[in-house]
């Protein structure tokens, strides 16, 4: 973002995006805080109810005043930022820009053409934000709209990884230890807006059992009212629809197929929402196979919560509401403790695939991967599933990842790996492929034996987690302060 006050080009189209709650606004209004400019949000209301808002707002700021005219429409609004970005250098933040294209049909054109006319003379960077992924891409990448190529810069906000949470827990000295702040960040992950409220909270020594019940289960708790929240916000029709496949997600129905027999709806029928959920809302985000080349196959793809949190929501609290909206809070809540470990270890393939990328810093299997550049996914078909992929096409280089969680890991949950082993033998036919199999603390001698046998390569994944948690240098990869965070703040206008 620093770039885009460079004046080698001064006037600049630019595009944040990302899901929701992920901190867009939070970023765009401090990237105005530092570089001075004007922040607003489009709705659906009426134009002329928040033009008359965005005139109130510019005239708060002592520099503009007596300069703000009353703007007609947007058009006006535009113009008058070129026009003040040839006095200085500017910045205009459109939050929610796809809803301008909703009350402005014409919007695109006209933006077109006053950038086309003014981009030499006007220093203003005009930065559009929206979490409609699929909107912005034909604005900007589609070949029949106006401002097709013309954005200068792009920004994809995603959320925190483990080892940025991580980072945050030890930079406030947290008490708990690892397996219980991996738990943690299995169910809330690291969406800004949970880190926020643990921050503001000071929650960092909370337990997972205990963040739940601050955040969740009791009289006016922050997150108690996700769901409203997240349907007032994002659907305005057909909301029982949406909750019935987020409800399916969560609970683990994950193919079109499987989603259609558990709402008992066609999968004509559900097309559509899982497309507006998906490209429209990012609340869900759709997986293929890491052998797939496109991205667009649908006939093999698989559908996930973006969020965490919601996840959980949907998995354990929407399938009981009526007592959540009661205020059944503890009845609910004991309920719920007792599969809360299944379900913590369970997404612990989450975090080993994340660490999957840092294998080659793993000292038992630094010599097998030293140069190894990792893409990372899984495999599957109708009825197989390898959970951990990664490959390296360059090396030629594939890991199969199997992931075992009881305690102990068996023979027969080895020999589970073996056959899906061979049931992909066609994949990746000319790779020098590895077995790892992940075990939670002990393996018995049978299954030492077997894997063995079969060449493949026993980690504790307790272990393999911890040493590279603990790894000072990849730490300080992690939480190194980015240039743009030295700017020293400037005033607004």
């Amino acid at each position: 973002m620093r770039k885009a006050n460079e004046k080698s080009v001064p006037a600049k189209l630019i595009t944040i995006t990302g899901s929701r709650k992920i901190g867009k606004t939070a970023f765009a209004m401090q990237y105005i805080h530092l570089m001075s400019g004007a922040y607003i949000t489009v709705t659906k209301s009426a134009s002329n109810i928040q033009l008359d808002e965005i005139v109130t707002y510019l005239n708060t700021f002592s520099t503009l005043e007596d300069k703000v005219p009353e703007f007609d429409d947007w058009h006006d609004l535009l113009l008058f930022f070129f026009e003040l970005g040839k006095q200085q250098q500017t910045n205009l933040v459109i939050d929610e820009f796809h809803n301008l294209k909703k009350i402005q049909p014409d919007i695109l054109d006209f933006i077109k053409n006053l950038y086309t006319i003014n981009r030499m003379e006007s220093e203003l960077n005009l930065i559009f934000v929206s979490h409609d992924e699929d909107f912005l891409d034909s604005v900007f990448r589609s070949a029949d709209s106006p401002l097709f190529q013309a954005q200068h810069f792009s920004l994809h906000l995603s959320p925190f990884n483990f080892f940025e949470i991580l980072s945050l827990y030890k930079y406030h000295r947290t008490k708990l230890d690892l397996q219980e702040i991996i738990s943690i960040y299995t169910v809330f992950g690291g969406f800004p807006k949970y880190v926020n409220l643990f921050d503001l909270y000071k929650l960092w020594d909370c337990t997972l059992e205990e963040l739940l019940e601050r955040l969740v289960f009791r009289h006016y708790a922050p997150l108690g009212y996700e769901l409203k929240e997240l349907l007032l916000n994002n659907f305005t029709r057909d909301s029982q629809t949406y909750i019935r496949i987020l409800q399916a997600i969560g609970s683990g129905k994950l193919t079109l197929t499987e989603i259609c027999e558990e709402i008992s709806l066609p999968a004509t029928t559900i097309s559509k929402y899982l497309y507006e959920l998906e490209k429209k809302r990012g609340i869900i985000k759709k997986k293929q196979p890491i052998t797939m080349r496109s991205s667009s196959n649908s006939k093999f793809g698989k559908y996930y919560l973006s969020n965490y949190f919601e996840n959980f929501w949907f998995k354990f609290i929407q399938p009981n509401i009526i007592p959540f909206e009661l205020e059944h809070y503890d009845v609910l809540f004991t309920d719920i403790l007792p599969l809360l470990k299944d379900y913590t270890n369970s997404r612990k393939v989450l975090i080993i695939r994340e660490f999957m990328r840092m294998i080659k810093h793993y000292t038992p299997l630094k010599n097998n991967f030293t140069e190894c550049d990792f893409r990372i996914g899984s495999l599957w078909n109708r009825s197989e599933e390898i959970k951990i992929v990664a490959v390296d096409n360059i090396r030629r280089i594939v890991i199969y990842g199997f992931v075992f969680t009881s305690v102990p890991c068996t023979f027969e949950m080895i020999n589970t790996a073996v056959k899906t082993v061979k049931y992909f033998k066609s994949s990746y036919r000319d790779f020098h492929r590895n077995v790892l199999i992940f075990y939670n603390g002990e393996l018995t001698k049978d299954a030492a034996d077997l894997c063995s046998d079969k060449k493949f390569i026993a980690v504790d994944y307790n272990h393999f987690i911890a040493e590279l948690a603990n790894s000072r240098e990849l730490m300080e990869e992690v939480i190194e302060i980015p240039e743009f965070m030295d700017i020293e703040a400037g005033n607004l206008f």
